[in-house]
């Protein structure tokens, strides 16, 4: 989407209100429009570029939150992961060591009423996991908070000419 904004401005239509207007509605995000409304009103009066930092600040922000997060629901899953292989490993690990143990298990009524009691547990469990652990997201704006710089450092429509900016 940056590349696609950076093409237009650079190569379309250099207009930057028009670049940042069409740009805004394509993530689905009040801090990102924001930042947008920001850059559009940083064109016509310097003194607000001061403004840029905390909204970057509330996008980088929400992207450790939501990587926090996105940790969180990743540890719950793994952990039924480890449990599910441990049930179903069990069968043939009891094949090797107690030979009867497995015939019992496989060839008698109850051992298998056990095992279909648990796979439906198995079953109803991921159905649960999968549930709960569906993403909780935090809107995902800030893929890379650097890429919202790298907009800003190209374009830079704030540029003080009495400082000197890093050229990417």
């Amino acid at each position: 989407m940056f590349a696609e904004f950076l093409t237009q401005a650079r190569l379309i239509n250099p207009d930057l209100d028009e670049a940042l207007k069409s740009m805004k509605p394509k993530i689905d995000n009040e801090v990102f429009r924001e930042w947008c409304d920001a850059i559009s009103d940083c064109q016509y009066d310097r003194g607000l570029k001061s403004t840029l930092t905390p909204i970057v600040s509330k996008l980088s922000d929400m992207r450790i939150v939501n990587g926090e997060l996105e940790y969180l629901i990743f540890e719950p899953r793994k952990e039924f992961i480890i449990m599910a292989i441990l049930v179903i490993g069990n069968v043939p690990l009891m094949y090797f060591l107690n030979q009867s143990w497995y015939n019992t298990l496989m060839h008698t009524p109850i051992g298998q009423a056990t095992l279909a009691v648990c796979a439906a547990a198995i079953f109803i469990s991921t159905a649960f996991v999968i549930k709960l652990t569906k993403s909780h997201r935090v809107q995902k704006v800030a893929e890379s908070t650097n890429s919202l710089w790298l907009v800003y450092n190209v374009q830079n429509p704030c540029y003080d000419e009495n400082k000197e900016t890093k050229k990417i």
